[in-house]
């Protein structure tokens, strides 16, 4: 019998070069498009705040460090998925 897992949802702020809130952002999709938006418009001093941490996002769209346990939980998945397969293998 298989279950439908719930999994904890990350919520991180983001704010403007002004330290001004623009929104939270909820997802993976949401965030890679602030990502896109910041690289297709040039801009730069964008930030999100995890773990009371700054994250600035650079105008190539990209995180200065990606934290442990921030939108990662399809990788985990998907190594598990590729371990169980490896065992049916064997």
């Amino acid at each position: 019998m298989i279950t439908i897992n719930k999994f904890k949802q990350i919520k991180v702020n983001l704010f403007d070069p002004n330290d001004i809130l623009i929104g939270k952002i909820s997802n993976i999709e949401e965030l890679s498009d602030i990502q896109y938006q910041i690289c297709e418009l040039d801009l730069s001093g964008y930030y999100i705040m995890f773990n009371d941490k700054k994250i600035f996002i650079d105008k190539n769209g990209n995180l200065q460090n990606w934290p442990n346990d921030f939108y990662n939980e399809l990788g985990k998945r998907f190594s598990k998925l590729i371990e169980s397969r490896r065992k049916k293998i064997k």
